[in-house]
């Protein structure tokens, strides 16, 4: 699936420049907790700079930036325009994060004159929706799309107005496209993960694609494996243009500006109960909450805090309000109130498998299917697309016979014997030897079999019992 991927980079920083008409480094302190990033210019993240470190640590990292309070409301207008602008081409949209949208591809492309001419089309739009620079990446797969936005060229719009810049990327050139940025590029890289791909002297993508899956499986483990296909070009992850907005918000313009605080906690309530329904409708969770106070003179006031753990638990929400309330000193009769939540998260990212059920595997499988039934029936279809993250399951006691070179000829698990073919690995682990009660020496094979499916065998030398690695992937 070619996808397009729409970039507004530094959104927020972009539109304080145009207002404030400055050049410094900008870095914009949080709605919630000013003392945290909310974002920042290209030069303050050159310098480490990025959204979550406290200002004081940004502030040692980019001395000569400028610390500004964050203007939400200019920032999700503009974003509401670009994502606008897109629409107008197809509605099916996805947005990332602030600024930053990606769109399937497939059925606009013979539309507009190719691939070029669209992606050109999309940026002059959303260029001209925000009056931002914008950058666009088409390719296939969600993540060289978005790698192809952010290696576009700079772009100097000849009419002065505002920059626009495209990087289309051929069918099948995703790969040679992505091999030569860094190896940091990955989305989610544990650290550990990359201190080991850096030992191995594996910086760039490229270095680690042109390596055997295989081997890179059985030395970084199964958590690599998705990372390993997106450095190769591939990613099957569809567009969903159901993710959670950005925010909700919901206001109340008072008959009569107030200043009695119960009348005004009324109120409060009155909103976050507007806002628990909403969230519990959508199945969403709120990780902050912000209440916003304007006043009869004109001014206005806003507190947030974080909600932890993320909740749509009216109670909580409530009680989260009415501290903020409380901490707020109006100086005037209130006129006007806005609860506003975010980020916001699908339910499912905060919920934990339970455990399976005592009983035979028949009524496990019937339980099994009721639930899905009943959450399909409640959340709709989309409610079974992530799966829970299990650890992998336990190795399989084996029996196995060897050949005259003393190496497995023949397997047998589960009452059925299964011939090797062929052993394409073999090698030995130890861990652990420093330490009596967890010792660990195996002989590993990888073996295939007559039926074409690979497997991992190995020998316990402390036991000498033969076992199935069942958490290998099967090939």
């Amino acid at each position: 699936m070619r996808f397009a991927y729409v970039l507004a980079e530094f959104l927020p920083a972009q539109l304080e420049r145009q207002r404030r008409r400055l050049n410094l480094p900008l870095i914009i302190s949080s709605p919630i907790d000013p003392s945290l990033v909310f974002a920042c210019s290209p030069e303050a993240a050159q310098a480490g700079v990025c959204a979550g470190l406290s200002v004081y640590q940004a502030r040692q990292m980019a001395p000569a930036a400028v610390v500004l309070a964050a203007d939400e409301h200019a920032y999700y207008a503009c974003h509401s325009a670009l994502a606008a602008a897109l629409q107008a081409y197809t509605p099916r949209l996805e947005t990332v994060v602030l600024g930053e949208f990606l769109l399937e591809t497939a059925p606009l492309a013979a539309v507009h004159g190719g691939d070029q001419a669209l992606a050109g089309a999309l940026a002059q739009a959303a260029a001209n929706a925000g009056g931002l620079a914008v950058r666009v990446g088409l390719a296939e797969g969600r993540f060289a799309a978005e790698q192809a936005a952010r290696q576009a060229p700079d772009v100097i719009a000849p009419d002065g107005g505002p920059l626009s810049a495209t990087l289309v990327i051929p069918p099948g050139g995703e790969a040679r496209f992505l091999a030569p940025l860094p190896i940091e590029t990955l989305p989610g890289l544990p650290g550990e993960m990359r201190r080991r791909l850096q030992l191995f002297d594996l910086p760039l993508l490229g270095d680690l694609a042109a390596l055997p899956k295989p081997a890179v499986l059985r030395q970084f483990g199964g958590a690599i494996s998705s990372l390993y296909d997106l450095a190769r070009g591939r990613d099957p992850r569809p567009l969903n243009p159901d993710v959670p907005p950005l925010r909700l918000v919901r206001s109340l313009r008072l008959a009569a500006p107030l200043s009695s605080r119960p009348l005004l906690l009324q109120a409060v309530e009155r909103l976050t109960w507007r806002v628990a329904k909403m969230l519990n409708h959508k199945g969403y969770h709120a990780e902050a909450l912000k209440l916003t106070v304007y006043f009869s003179d004109g001014y206005s006031q806003e507190l947030g805090q974080a909600a932890k753990p993320p909740t749509s638990d009216e109670a909580r929400l409530t009680r989260l309000a009415a501290l903020l309330l409380g901490k707020l000193r109006p100086a005037a009769p209130v006129a006007a109130l806005a609860v506003s939540v975010y980020p916001l998260r699908a339910w499912h990212h905060s919920a934990q498998q339970i455990e399976l059920r005592a009983g035979p595997a028949s009524q496990k499988l019937a339980d099994f299917e009721l639930t899905v039934q009943l959450l399909v029936h409640r959340f709709n279809r989309a409610v079974v697309r992530v799966a829970a993250l299990l650890g992998p399951p336990l190795p399989l006691p084996i029996e196995v016979a060897l050949d005259h070179q003393g190496r497995p000829a023949q397997v047998a698990w589960g009452g059925q014997a299964r011939r090797v073919r062929a052993i394409h690995e073999s090698w030995r682990e130890e861990g652990q030897w420093w330490h009596p009660g967890r010792r660990r020496r195996r002989d590993y094979y990888r073996i295939l079999l007559l039926d074409e499916s690979y497997r991992n065998i190995f020998q316990d030398l402390l036991t000498e019992h033969w076992y199935l690695d069942r958490g290998w992937p099967i090939l």
